[in-house]
């Protein structure tokens, strides 16, 4: 991880290795897994009293044509069975403009299906640069 840093951003390293730091303490699984094969099992059943997040960060550009239309439909067909008492949330990190470099966090909710944009971000977790929207 820390060769895809640029040797100059000191923050980076900073913020990686706090990270990593984390993980040492915090245990938690790995599914080494397609995110079109993984997601839809993940989502199969809604379990009332649990709200369901799915989040991600900058993913989708690399995604093939065929995986991210197959991540964006079990998204909508998980939030159509959505309900009050069974919740999904769709949170992402992603690019809104690649000519000018935005970043936006995005939420859609279900049942509801309200899609807003609840924060801006600069690429690589740093603060959005000012009046950058």
């Amino acid at each position: 991880l820390e060769a895809s840093i640029w040797a100059d951003q000191t923050e980076r390293f900073a913020r990686l290795r706090g990270a990593l730091d984390v993980a040492l303490r915090v245990p938690a699984s790995l599914d080494q897994e397609s995110a079109d094969a993984w997601l839809p099992r993940q989502l199969a059943a809604a379990r009332p009293g649990v709200a369901s997040v799915v989040f991600h960060s900058i993913v989708q550009e690399y995604f093939s044509d065929e995986t991210r239309n197959a991540v964006f439909a079990c998204l909508a067909e998980a939030g159509g069975r959505a309900t009050p008492e069974a919740p999904l949330f769709w949170l992402r990190l992603e690019p809104v403009s690649i000519v000018d470099v935005r970043y936006a966090v995005t939420l859609t909710s279900w049942p509801s299906g309200e899609q807003r944009i609840v924060a801006w971000s600069g690429p690589h977790g740093s603060e959005a640069r000012r009046g950058e929207r």
